[in-house]
């Protein structure tokens, strides 16, 4: 590695330090580990313009007409910052929708490092100067599994990295760059490979300076008496469908919640430089929900619960906010969820705006391990009538042991990429949310803090 190193030289302005800047502290949760690095810079920064690189697994986080796909690394860390909300999307015509999404994450399936550099300029780079998008983050977020599976040499792939690096440096030499180190695999069936996973990690770690270069480790899941490889002990399903690499659901968010700690590294405060606006933004008063043999209590005024058989609601407003404790679930025999109702934020205008992004900041208060997700769907009207969008999170796999850790006391945070009308001009929208039980069933409790929409355009 030494060789690579010394061709990161002072005048591509990198910093290679000899391991990681910041203490690192490991924490062991049910044989799975976490790192928690020391905060480096104790400062407010606006959220920052976020674009990301990578193979199929950064792929996995580009939006898509039905919304944030599941596994959405990228999506699943911005929402799981406790209630911060450390990035933002800038929307861009994408020169092959099969590869790169509309807010500049890039995923190029099943390709090697070198095979995604050779395109990026068009691909990726292009269609971002056409949109007058300046990144102050760019996430290398999955370059070297397919690599690694094919024996290339580390000096070649650690050299491809450098190539990135010089690229991104002089093209936007103001951004931070997150490199996340490779996840592990099954592929990695050789010593050579193996001996290769581990140059690549480590110099990813060697990289974190604190100031312009920080890593997100992933191995998390890894299985400790077999180096590189996943856990994958009968019933922990860390990849999906069982293929040894990408992240399942569960992986995904374990994986988020480092790459959440490595973005609250950056600054101690993000703050929103846009207009936010609502009916009633931390949801203040108090009025009785609306009728339904299995609902009762209280609601913020102008936010409304909706009723469903399959669930047993007591709401409590709390003004500000609001609880909702989610009771009697059955069990279900496969991965579709049932119907638990929803919370509807009363229709907002939003007339000469031309771009929007909804928002609700939830807390998991108990029952996490019986809670799916929770899904924000903006309904927008404009020109041509109401039209629906979807920012889903945390959607299951095919299993139960697939599903998502979530945690008591997580606070989470979907925020929607912006939304233009469809048709003519954005005239109001209206939210709602719709929390998902696992198959499992059992009830959970859930607080809303916060809701509104930001006027991004």
């Amino acid at each position: 590695m030494s060789n690579i190193v010394k061709t990161l030289n002072s005048a591509d302005r990198l910093a290679v330090v000899d391991g990681l800047s910041n203490k690192s502290k490991e924490i062991n949760l049910g044989g799975v580990k976490e790192f928690v690095l020391a905060q480096s810079v104790a400062v407010k920064r606006r959220r920052m313009v976020t674009v990301a690189i990578g193979n199929s697994i950064t792929k996995q986080s580009a939006w898509t007409s039905s919304g944030i796909p599941s596994r959405a690394e990228i999506h699943q860390a911005n929402a799981l910052c406790g209630g911060q909300v450390p990035m933002r999307f800038k929307m861009m015509t994408p020169a092959d929708p099969t590869k790169c999404d509309r807010y500049g994450i890039y995923g190029y399936s099943q390709k090697r490092s070198d095979e995604i550099l050779a395109e990026i300029q068009t691909q990726w780079l292009d269609p971002l100067d056409a949109a007058g998008i300046i990144p102050d983050l760019v996430i290398i977020h999955a370059l070297f599994e397919n690599d690694l599976i094919q024996g290339i040499d580390p000096v070649v792939i650690l050299g491809n990295l450098t190539k990135l690096i010089r690229i991104i440096r002089a093209k936007w030499p103001g951004a931070f760059i997150e490199l996340v180190c490779p996840r592990p695999s099954t592929s990695y069936n050789t010593a050579a490979k193996i001996a290769a996973y581990k140059t690549v990690r480590d110099f990813c770690l060697a990289m974190d300076d604190g100031i312009v270069f920080f890593t997100s480790r992933s191995d998390v899941y890894e299985d400790p008496a077999n180096p590189g490889w996943p856990i994958m002990t009968p019933g922990s399903n860390w990849t999906n469908s069982d293929d040894g690499l990408h992240p399942s659901t569960k992986s995904t968010v374990a994986l988020a919640r480092v790459q959440a700690a490595t973005k609250l590294r950056m600054a101690a405060v993000f703050i929103c430089e846009n207009k936010i606006i609502s009916n009633n933004f931390v949801m203040t008063g108090s009025q009785a929900v609306s009728a339904g043999a299995n609902q009762s209590g209280t609601m913020p005024l102008n936010v409304t619960v909706g009723n469903s058989g399959n669930v047993t609601k007591v709401c409590t407003a709390e003004d500000p906010g609001f609880l909702i404790s989610h009771n009697s679930i059955a069990a279900t025999a496969g991965p579709a969820s049932l119907d638990l109702g929803f919370v509807q934020f009363a229709s907002l205008s939003v007339s000469g705006s031309t771009q929007i992004s909804p928002f609700a900041t939830f807390e998991i208060v108990s029952g996490a391990e019986n809670l799916r997700n929770i899904v924000l769907k903006p309904r927008i009207t404009d020109g041509g009538g109401q039209q629906a969008t979807s920012a889903t999170l945390g959607l299951t796999d095919a299993t139960t042991e697939k599903e998502p850790d979530w945690r008591n006391g997580d606070i989470y945070t979907v925020w929607h990429p912006p939304i233009i009308a469809l048709s003519g001009a954005l005239v109001s929208v209206s939210d709602y949310t719709y929390p998902q039980a696992k198959i499992s069933g059992g009830g959970f409790e859930v607080r809303c803090l916060n809701h509104g929409v930001e006027i991004v355009a």
